[in-house]
């Protein structure tokens, strides 16, 4: 949803981006991913506002594309590096729970694979698809999912004892992340099959 969207956030996105702009877009995709790594390893010493700090650093991510655009730095290349970048950043943040022992495996695995089949979907799809349709679309693309990650890490900072219907309220928020992952995976295959069906 937000990513379908993104022209209602130029504004913020391009004073947000200013400083950035003399860099090129590959740093800003690999500065990305070391907020990432750093992000685990914070939360392996169970260093919880290091962690968040550094979960916040990975906006960069969001501003890389935009500032390929500004300075005519796009390149097909660009846009691999960074799609798989986010693949990584996706398995290092997610899974970095799991090792923290805040959220146990059997929650863990679902929500990468999940997580990364509403990726492979639209690249697969647009792929196929004649003249490279879109296939941006669903309840929990990635924007969503990090800042849902980001907002449930936060509380958990806080309340790291709250707990709903018996579980821990991450593992409760990320059971609902794996069920909104399953609504988007068959939002893009039902698009798929009805863009595709024929050809």
């Amino acid at each position: 949803m937000l990513s379908t969207n993104k022209r209602h956030f130029e504004p913020m996105l391009s004073i947000i981006a200013q400083p950035f702009l003399r860099f090129h877009p590959n740093v800003l995709t690999l500065t990305a991913a070391a907020f990432a790594l750093a992000f685990f390893l914070f939360m392996q010493l169970h260093l919880w506002f290091w962690a968040l700090i550094a979960l916040f650093g990975t906006f960069f991510d969001a501003i890389d594309g935009y500032v390929a655009r500004k300075t005519g730095r796009t390149s097909r290349f660009g846009a691999f590096f960074d799609s798989t970048l986010d693949r990584i950043g996706d398995a290092i943040i997610i899974s970095a729970f799991g090792y923290a022992g805040v959220v146990s495996y059997e929650i863990i695995i679902p929500l990468l694979v999940t997580s990364f089949l509403v990726s492979y979907t639209r690249a697969k799809a647009e792929s196929v698809a004649p003249n490279f349709e879109s296939f941006t679309l669903g309840i929990m693309e990635r924007s969503e999912r990090l800042v849902v990650v980001g907002i449930v890490f936060l509380v958990f900072i806080f309340f790291p004892q709250f707990t709903i219907a018996g579980i821990s309220f991450v593992e409760f928020v990320f059971l609902l992340l794996i069920l909104f992952n399953l609504i988007t995976i068959w939002q893009r295959i039902s698009l798929a099959y009805q863009k595709l069906k024929g050809h």
